[in-house]
């Protein structure tokens, strides 16, 4: 199978794409946490758990950690 990609070719376009995508990821966390057979007040720790480490993880790679 073939895959041919697009990816924009400007810096607003590729600022635009990232945004997207990550507006995705973060729908699809909380789609997975809504659907998890906790009680509210479990999903809700998870979420701010995970938004936490997300931060964590982002904040490595602006200082260039790994």
């Amino acid at each position: 199978m073939e895959v041919i990609l697009h990816l924009p070719t400007t810096k607003e376009g590729m600022e635009a794409l990232q945004d997207r995508l990550a507006e995705t990821h973060a729908q699809i966390i909380i789609d997975k946490i809504n659907a998890l057979d906790w009680p509210y007040e479990s999903k809700i720790k998870l979420f701010e758990n995970v938004k936490a480490e997300l931060k964590r993880q982002a904040e490595e790679e602006e200082r260039g950690e790994s």
